[in-house]
């Protein structure tokens, strides 16, 4: 056995079988449904997306607008997940010690969330100021795409605070303790 040797992508065999599609949507939820009920910026962070995606709801941004600011929310609310995983891996390295190198991890993780964050509010900002003097839609047929879009945000907000709640990974029975999700 060559130990240097690199395999060969055919040689490649993974540490356990691929989860199926349906399998790794599971632990995607699992993963945000973790940050959410461990994290209370991740619940910040959800909340204040509700907000927005209810207040476009009813004073119904163009679409562009409202596109933007889901695509915003997203963005902040996956930079939150990314920094919870990357806090809990410094936590398992560091061992629960003080360590320069995880408190590295964690402000330069945190310091991401921030930026996008700062770059969401500014999206919200635009398409507050830019539908001023806001009007009562919500009943309306104005930007019928724009209220799916937000809609669809509030609702996607809701399932995954519902899977955070009635769904834990545990509960449900599915995955041994200590496996994850698969990124393929």
């Amino acid at each position: 056995m060559n130990v240097g040797r690199r395999p060969a992508p055919d040689e490649w065999q993974p540490l356990r079988p691929r989860p199926s599609l349906l399998a790794s949507f599971g632990y995607a939820l699992d993963g945000l449904a973790y940050a959410l009920r461990m994290e209370r910026n991740m619940r910040i962070h959800f909340a204040l997306a509700g907000v927005v995606f209810f207040f476009e709801l009813v004073v119904r941004p163009p679409l562009a607008a409202a596109l933007a600011t889901v695509a915003a929310a997203c963005a902040v609310i996956a930079a939150e997940a990314v920094n919870t995983a990357l806090e809990r891996v410094a936590d398992v390295f560091s061992e629960g010690q003080a360590h320069p190198a995880a408190r590295a991890v964690k402000d330069a993780a945190a310091g991401a969330v921030l930026a996008v964050a700062a770059a969401a509010a500014a999206v919200g900002a635009y398409v507050v100021v830019e539908t001023y003097p806001w009007q009562f839609r919500l009943f309306s047929g104005e930007h019928p795409f724009a209220a799916g879009v937000c809609g669809g945000g509030l609702a996607g907000l809701l399932f995954v605070l519902a899977w955070s709640r009635l769904a834990p990974r545990a509960a449900r029975g599915q995955s041994p303790q200590g496996q994850g999700g698969d990124s393929g």
